[in-house]
């Protein structure tokens, strides 16, 4: 073969790879940073995980800061169409990972959920509305939750569905069982009463979200102390819950959706993360008259915060008013909300010594209190550079000098009104009028002022003495004369 025609077929060759790469479809899904994905999606990584390291750490209570990690995932390969496999990776949240935690940045990855991807409309092949408005949806979920133990809490989630939903929390108390959930604008939510939560002890629970399916039934529910379906007792026999004994409860609760017919009820997968009531400060920065406080805490959303400067300190009203701030925790409940507040501080007024900053809130009768210790100190510091001599023109208070802004003072035609800013005082010069000059060729003479002459002043006891020869020369005119 003609090494030309090589040549020419390897360049075709090349062509129909660059036109196959160019042809076909980009299916890895874009995640960046803080973006959720979704178990079995084939994703685009790389704006997620932080280079060099390429790494992602998961904690089993679904929050940063658990040493050492419970998974730490190394991301090889492609990461522009990296599949999420789901018996390596696990529903909720990755965090980036080099090594170690760090408090001030932002580590969160992506957020890995179960189910689909909520299909996206084309604007471009859909007909648009033009009668009402185009509202976002959010994100589905979440479905791994934190909170207090004792609070009342909003249990809230969203999901693209409108059938009745049924929380169930497969904890050892009756309460956390076949909750009915409200549907607003597909919109689940339950308001959390402080029984139901103050029964759960600390620790991790695992439940689900139930949805009556298509055929619009319930198909297990809670009667009368069983588990109970809507079918003859003949065909699926009821399930005693056994109130004494409720730890194997979702064993129970699995056996029977499994012995069903026609069971279509839908199943999501929950994990609820119950700790004891606490506040955290997480940061303190200065700047120069304020404290920013940043922190976390377990208390639900909207709970107010409480932070008084040396409560023991300050007895009157007023005194205590001006020492205490407030701060509020906003958040969802799939992670610990967060507050933060700007304490305005004077630090001549405070003394040097130690002082403490408590921070306290109150829930259903439990009492939440923090302290945080800071000092203050006199500290010299030397001025750089070296001190040195400047003059300056000063008053003569010695105050300084500055640009004055002065007002002329418009005085009569023979006179002339100097003001001394020193001394306050006005004096007053009579002067003889200028007479008309006319301007031509020649220069007009100023006139010179008159010199002031010295008077003489006879005093008798002043002698000038003379020379001796003055005194011979006086006597040899005397005798001339006379001849």
């Amino acid at each position: 073969m003609d090494w030309k025609n090589l040549i020419i077929i390897i360049l075709i060759g090349f062509a129909l790879i660059l036109a196959l790469a160019l042809l076909s479809p980009v299916s890895a899904i874009d995640v960046r940073q803080g973006d959720y994905a979704y178990i079995n999606e084939t994703v685009d990584l790389s704006l997620a995980v932080s280079w060099p390291d390429f790494a992602v750490a998961y904690c089993k209570n679904d929050g940063y800061g658990c040493i050492p990690p419970d998974q730490i995932i190394q991301i090889t390969g492609n990461m522009h169409k990296y599949y999420l496999d789901p018996s390596i990776w696990r529903l909720g949240t990755y965090y980036r990972w080099d090594g170690t935690w760090h408090s001030a940045e932002n580590m969160v990855a992506f957020t890995i959920l179960p189910g689909d991807r909520p299909a996206v409309i084309n604007a471009t092949t859909q007909p648009i509305n033009t009668t009402t408005d185009v509202q976002i949806k959010p994100i589905e979920g979440p479905y791994h939750f934190t909170l207090a133990r004792g609070d009342t809490a909003l249990f809230k989630t969203y999901l693209n569905r409108s059938d009745a939903g049924h929380l169930w929390i497969f904890a050892a108390t009756k309460d956390s069982y076949d909750i009915p959930l409200e549907m607003d604008n597909q919109t689940y939510s339950t308001n959390l009463t402080y029984n139901q939560t103050f029964a759960l002890t600390v620790g991790k629970y695992e439940g689900y979200m139930q949805f009556n399916g298509k055929n619009g039934m319930q198909d297990v529910f809670i009667k009368d102390g069983f588990l109970d379906t809507p079918y003859d007792d003949a065909i699926v026999p009821d399930v005693d819950l056994e109130l004494w004994n409720l730890i194997n409860m979702r064993g129970k609760f699995d056996k029977l959706t499994n012995d069903t017919p026609y069971f279509d009820d839908v199943l999501i997968p929950i994990t609820i993360q119950i700790l004891d009531p606490i506040i955290m400060i997480t940061d303190v920065e200065q700047s120069e008259d304020t404290l920013l406080i940043s922190g976390t805490t377990t208390w639900s959303d909207g709970t107010v915060i409480t932070l008084k400067l040396d409560p023991d300190n300050y007895k009157l009203a007023s005194d205590i008013a001006m020492h205490t701030w407030e701060s509020t925790a906003h958040g969802s409940m799939d992670t610990a909300r967060v507050f933060n507040t700007a304490m305005k501080l004077k630090k001549e007024e405070l003394y040097v010594g130690v002082h403490e900053i408590k921070l306290s809130t109150e829930v259903n009768s439990f009492k939440t209190e923090m302290f945080y210790n800071f000092r203050i100190s006199d500290i010299y510091v030397m001025p750089t550079p070296t001190p040195g001599v400047t003059r300056k023109i000063l008053a003569m208070d010695y105050s300084e000098i500055n640009n004055r802004n002065v007002t002329p003072t418009i005085a009569p035609a023979n006179e002339i009104v100097v003001t001394d800013y020193n001394r306050t005082r006005t004096t007053t010069i009579p002067i003889t009028p200028t007479p008309e000059l006319t301007i031509g060729n020649e220069t007009t003479p100023v006139p010179t002022p008159e010199r002031l002459l010295p008077v003489a002043t006879e005093d008798p006891n002043i002698t000038v003495p003379l020379p001796a020869w003055m005194g011979i020369l006086a006597v040899l005119i005397v005798v001339l004369r006379k001849r």
